[in-house]
């Protein structure tokens, strides 16, 4: 059984976990270790804990930072056959992995890591032509209005719950120059 083990220091951990069930949903078994929160957080503990009761599962490891000590104490377990350790935790490679199957390759993960490069930009609307440096003037020109040149590879997208609500409809439609909403709502499907 896929399960996807996200620790980090502090609280990113649990955050980043709401955030890409928000976005997909609850895709696949994900546990979360926020470490060093408290004092009294025994991280090894946790660790030692979760791999016992792990043992036969296929394990995505993500965390914050290469050097960071939570990193660290996991390459011990990344020696694992079962286990893939992924550092610089990113939502849109967390994503892709909630998505994946369970025998998704490295391979594969190496080119989720890259799109997720690619989707790290700068975003400078509304700024005055002149002050952008010229490589952004080609890069603009090259994107044009359409996100068609996206390297994102979600396949699966959920806003929320209340369908749609003014920061959809007022903020995130002007600054993305959307052309059109599409709602899908059982309850609005059959009414005329």
């Amino acid at each position: 059984m896929k399960q996807i083990l996200i620790a980090t220091h502090g609280k990113m951990a649990s955050g980043i976990r709401y955030t890409a069930e928000l976005i997909v949903g609850e895709l696949a078994k994900i546990t979360t270790i926020d470490a060093y929160v408290t004092p009294e957080d025994n991280v090894e503990k946790q660790f030692e804990e979760y791999f016992s009761a792990h043992r036969e599962d296929r394990i995505f490891v993500f965390t914050d930072l290469m050097g960071g000590s939570v990193n660290q104490k996991l390459l011990r377990y990344a020696q694992q056959e079962n286990v893939t350790l992924i550092t610089g935790t990113n939502l849109p490679v967390l994503m892709q992995i909630m998505l994946a199957d369970e025998d998704v390759e490295v391979e594969e993960i190496r080119q989720y890591i890259e799109d997720a490069r690619q989707e790290l930009q700068l975003v400078e609307i509304g700024k005055k032509e002149e002050e952008k440096p010229e490589k952004a003037k080609v890069e603009e020109e090259s994107v044009q209005e359409t996100f068609e040149n996206s390297t994102a590879k979600i396949t699966a997208l959920r806003v929320d719950d209340r369908l749609i609500h003014g920061q959809v409809a007022m903020t995130w439609t002007k600054q993305l120059r959307v052309q059109g909403i599409v709602v899908a709502h059982d309850a609005a499907g059959g009414s005329q």
